[in-house]
């Protein structure tokens, strides 16, 4: 199973919404769309309205609402290849995908997820992921919707691919 997540890291690693985080929900025939802003929030669940109504039987959600275009099934989003580093944090353009036939969502991330932890006296100023056998891990790729795992796919020769993602 893919792990489900928000988009920041409290006491020491448990992942939760903000208030202010933004998502986009659209129908299964992609005809209406909203954007929706996270209300309030506690431990497990998170609460997002929108002036649009959702009125499908089967829906669609996803984080961060930012550089995306839909399609008959998919999403076409771009990763970008660079980001800032900030504490407690993770990597925030990291894109989660969760479809629903009510109004609840259940949020699984479509890449891979590092959790490491750094102990010293030492500050890391730049931080380095390279993908495997030369495969592209940033740029422009896709989400299959109709899979039962999404995972954003990256084409090596995808406008814009890129081999790293560097945080500094």
């Amino acid at each position: 199973d893919l792990p489900t997540s928000r988009t920041h890291l409290k006491n020491g690693g448990k992942v939760v919404w903000d208030i202010g985080d933004k998502i986009v929900v659209f129908d299964d025939e992609q005809m209406n769309f909203g954007r929706f802003t996270c209300v309030s929030m506690n431990e497990n669940n998170a609460t997002f309205t929108s002036n649009t109504k959702i009125s499908a039987n089967h829906s669609y959600a996803f984080y961060p609402y930012e550089n995306i275009s839909i399609t008959e099934n998919q999403i076409n989003y771009w990763l970008p290849g660079e980001t800032e580093y900030v504490p407690n944090t993770y990597f925030r353009l990291c894109p989660m995908v969760a479809e629903s036939t009510t109004n609840e969502f259940n949020f699984k991330h479509v890449c891979g997820i590092l959790k490491f932890s750094i102990k010293g006296t030492k500050q890391i100023k730049r931080l380095e992921l390279w993908g495997n056998n030369n495969e592209a891990i940033s740029g422009y790729g896709y989400i299959d919707l109709t899979s039962e795992n999404p995972i954003l796919s990256i084409p090596t020769d995808a406008p814009s691919s890129g081999r790293g993602i560097i945080m500094s």
